[in-house]
């Protein structure tokens, strides 16, 4: 019987972390120690093996790339290190991290698991000894009954841009957009271009799309953009949602997509983006990208380095899209795509590239399988905030966009902080501050430039109520600077959506403020009830008091948490009258609705709409305050009072047990018929009144005395208020439908003759308000809750509006927007009008000189003529109030044609022949 001495195993080499601290380790990547303790998993790099026991590819240590951008081993706080979506995958004896857990179709680009059905059949091939085992397909996953759905043909890019556009809006994207989103060589992209157009498209659809998507943004980030910018956007959009890229996709699709997620950032709503940016990051697993192994096994594909899919290249691809889509997930708070593991490396460095930074950046955001991990786990979700608001504030940049990102980000966790409650440090407060002011400088320096990223007003907005939130003396000081970066943003891009922002920003400015002057009211309402005490004399101090040194250092008493518990700050004056009240407070019986509604004018032109308005509602009485012997028609349902002006009793009669007068006057009404209404008013009770107005901003003083509405509306307002009640009015701008229509002395138009009478150029914008917006903005208000419920809380109530204008616009428009929507509507031509320029300023001053000497034909044409100038015009738009309310948008050319309408109404009405 022979003997076979067994040779001693070589004892398995432990990682280096369990080497030195003398643990056992169980050699596979990293090891379960390293990832219970959160070591720093490596192994000593002379084993050329490149495996451990059992055949486990252990890749080498990636090179460390601190935020900064130096190399280092260590952290004070913090480490990098590979991540896993599942702790409990890197102890598994099944699935080993560090090797790869799928299988690359090379031939296809498909990845997957190697648990997936359609692998199955492939491993156990090989499992059986198979030379030639099934491919990697979905087999039985279907009957296939039917057939998969046919692709569409796509035209050649050619046909909607040529070489030399394409080459054009592709330089202003690699200018702008390529040190950020580095994910092409502009060289190699310059050269796939060229061969693409020599060839005709042949069939490399996908990276048509990407050209159709760089030359989009490169459009979006020109002065002047291409023409079809839409129709390439679309034209990329056709080619991704084929059914071919599902089946056949490759690396050039996941670079198209990213393209699309730009676009759709910075031209649509968030979900649409997010979206698109979950696709992307599905396909970058489709493919397998943020597995090491497979981006060597593509990098080394023939021809991958002719198309520029070199490894360095393929992993920027990979990291910038997982960061632009993680920014996108945290910034709408929604989840992110995450991976089973993800052993792709770091981008490396580039000179003239800030793509690293920005990857870095974003992966201090806590997302799933970043490489950012704090050194000790948070106890709770506030501490792991407050550790990463922390680490933020160490890299520094340069860039502008990288400092508006890292603004965002600092911005996404302070909203995360406050919805915690959690109290922040003043320091960690002072980056939040810092991080926002460099926002504003680095947005307003990248919009001079025209480079209008998507966070560029998004940041300044974020940042102007998150100092409103934080509200202490220091942030206070910040406001004006922040409305400021967002008023200069507005101008830059005069947009719908930029003006809701500055309006949305304001409004709550003003909230704010309305807050501190209530607190303010009540200190001095308890310092008001002071009792008076006579100061004792030396001889008659009461002995029994014991002798203090009162010779304290009060500055040092005063300091943090006092201070802020105290929130001292000063406030001008007010009158405790305006303190807003709270529903709690009323009496049993108290409904906190507006139900009954007095008007005076319901059968007017503006009053007939706002009664209507509110009796569609279904939740007001309107009852209509009218001469005995009016012939007015009024809404139906109106309930009608008859008064008489030199009968103050009918007056108080008819308004009492009402909630709300509203008064619409014509302009020939006697002088002091408002007057006497108020004062009516008020021996009635009645609370609230909306004063005779519907115009122009109130806050415009120059532009109230130059029509001499304004001093004549402030008497109004400053009368309903010395009479102890409170006031809204409507700021609306010209009616639009009804100046269209009111002549020549008006918006310029006389349809009888076909003459229009245009201001300077036209080309002066104004804000409008058809008459249906009025009432219904009106109706919108008194249909809110009367008061807020108590103090906490912050819905929009009536009280919102007291003693304030409403905003409101239709259209903001200048008369040749007019004369385009009246050419459409009436289907004329330029041919078929006499058009005449007039000079503003002189038109004002003729109508000024006519009204001076008692002809009130003049006051239409100064009235109008003012709102015209092309230095002040009357422009709302900035505090329009529209998205508040929830009024609706209205068609520019539906509106006109109710004026056009308009016109012979207009003719048979008092007003309408003194003009």
């Amino acid at each position: 019987m022979s003997t076979t001495t067994a040779k001693r195993k070589r004892a398995r080499k432990a990682c280096i972390p369990c080497h030195q601290r003398k643990r056992k380790c169980d050699n596979v990547y990293p090891c379960g120690m390293c990832t219970t303790y959160r070591y720093n998993c490596s192994y000593a790099e002379n084993n050329t093996s490149g495996s451990m026991d059992g055949g486990v590819h252990i890749p080498p240590p990636a090179k460390r790339v601190s935020l900064d951008g130096t190399s280092r081993l260590s952290r004070t706080h913090m480490r990098r290190a590979h991540h896993y979506g599942d702790d409990s995958l890197a102890k598994s004896p099944t699935v080993v991290a560090g090797a790869s857990p799928g299988i690359f179709d090379e031939l296809k680009f498909r990845y997957a698991g190697a648990s997936a059905s359609m692998a199955f059949p492939h491993i156990l091939g090989v499992a059986l000894g198979s030379d030639n085992p099934p491919k990697m397909r979905s087999f039985a996953y279907n009957f296939g009954i039917r057939p998969e759905e046919a692709s569409g043909a796509h035209c050649f890019l050619g046909s909607l841009i040529s070489e030399e556009d394409l080459s054009f809006f592709s330089d202003a994207f690699f200018s702008v957009l390529g040190p950020i989103m580095d994910v092409m060589d502009p060289r190699i992209y310059t050269q796939r271009c060229r061969d693409y157009y020599r060839s005709s498209g042949s069939n490399n659809a996908a990276f048509a799309a990407v050209a159709a998507g760089i030359a989009a943004l490169g459009s979006f980030l020109s002065p002047n953009g291409h023409p079809r910018e839409s129709d390439l956007v679309q034209y990329a959009k056709a080619i991704l949602d084929d059914p071919a890229s599902m089946r056949l996709h490759d690396i050039d699709h996941i670079v198209a997509w990213g393209m699309r997620v730009l676009y759709l950032r910075a031209t649509t709503r968030p979900s649409n983006a997010w979206i698109a940016s979950c696709t992307q990051m599905h396909l970058c697993e489709a493919i397998g990208l943020h597995e090491e192994e497979n981006i060597k096994k593509i990098a080394s594909i023939a021809g991958a380095a002719v198309v520029g899919h070199d490894a360095d290249r393929l992993r920027r691809i990979f990291w910038i899209s997982w960061a632009g889509h993680n920014m996108l997930s945290y910034e709408y708070d929604r989840s992110p795509v995450g991976f089973r593991a993800v052993t792709c490396q770091s981008i490396i460095s580039i000179p003239g590239c800030v793509a690293d930074q920005f990857v870095q950046l974003i992966q201090i955001i806590p997302s799933p399988n970043s490489p950012f991990q704090l050194e000790l786990r948070p106890p709770n979700p506030s501490e792991e905030l407050l550790e990463r608001l922390k680490a933020l504030n160490e890299p520094q940049f340069t860039h502008p966009f990288l400092l508006v990102t890292k603004a965002d980000i600092a911005f996404c966790f302070y909203r995360r902080l406050y919805q915690l409650k959690t109290r922040i440090p003043d320091d960690l407060i002072k980056f939040v501050i810092d991080s926002g002011n460099a926002a504003v400088e680095a947005a307003e320096q990248q919009a001079s430039q025209g480079r209008l990223f998507w966070n560029v007003i998004g940041s300044v907005f974020q940042y102007t109520c998150i100092l409103l939130a934080i509200d202490t003396p220091v942030a206070t000081t910040h406001i004006g600077t922040a409305l400021k970066g967002l008023e200069n943003l507005v101008k830059a891009a005069d947009t719908a959506l930029t003006r809701e922002a500055l309006s949305i920003a304001r409004h709550l400015l003003s909230l704010r403020m309305a807050k501190k002057r209530k607190e303010l009211a009540q200190l001095e309402a308890i310092e008001a009830g002071y009792e008076f005490f006579q100061t004792p004399s030396a001889s008659e101090a009461n002995t029994a008091v014991p002798d203090m040194d009162w010779e304290v250092e009060w500055d040092q008493f005063f300091i943090e948490p006092y201070i802020s518990m105290l929130a001292i700050q000063t406030f001008s004056t007010i009158n405790p009258t305006t303190m807003p009240k709270y529903a709690k407070d009323q009496s049993v019986d108290f409904k906190n609705t507006i139900e009954r509604v007095a008007i005076v004018g319901a059968g007017g032109t503006i009053g007939w709409h706002i009664a209507n308005a509110l009796l569609q509602t279904g939740r007001h009485t309107v009852t209509a305050l009218t001469r005995k012997g009016s012939g007015n028609r009024l809404p139906e349902g109106v309930l009608v009072a008859s008064i008489d002006y030199n009968d103050e009793a009918s007056m108080v009669a008819a308004l009492n047990g009402q909630q709300f007068l509203i008064i619409t006057m014509a302009p020939t009404a006697p002088r002091d018929s408002h007057s006497k209404l108020v004062q009516a008013a008020a021996k009635a009770g009645i609370p609230y009144i909306m004063p005779n107005g519907y115009g122009g901003d109130i806050g415009n003083t120059k532009l109230g005395e130059d029509t001499m509405l304004g001093p004549v509306a402030k008497a109004n307002r400053d009368e309903i208020e010395r009479l102890g009640m409170q006031w809204i009015t409507v700021c609306c701008g010209f009616w639009y439908d009804y100046s269209l229509a009111g002549g020549d002395s008006r918006f310029g138009f006389d349809f009888d003759k076909r003459s229009l009478t245009i201001y300077d150029d036209g080309n002066t914008k104004n804000s409008t308000s058809t008459l249906s917006q009025v009432g219904r903005a009106v109706a919108k208000v008194l249909s809110l809750n009367e008061l807020p419920q108590d103090e906490n809380d912050n819905s929009l109530t009536l009280s919102t509006f007291l003693n304030q204008g409403v905003y409101i616009t239709s259209f903001v428009v200048s008369q040749n927007d007019m004369f385009e929507s009246v050419k459409r509507v009436t289907g004329t031509t330029d041919g078929d009008w006499t058009i005449t320029h007039v000079d503003t300023k002189k038109r004002y001053e003729d109508g000024l000189a006519q009204v001076k000497v008692g002809n009130m034909a003049g006051f239409s044409k100064m009235l109008y003529a003012r709102a015209f100038y092309p230095d002040d015009p009357s422009d709302l738009s900035a505090k329009g109030q529209n998205e508040l309310l929830g009024l609706p948008e209205e068609n520019l050319d539906a509106s006109t044609k109710v004026g056009i309408d308009l016109v012979k109404e207009l003719q048979l009405r008092v007003e309408r022949m003194a003009a």
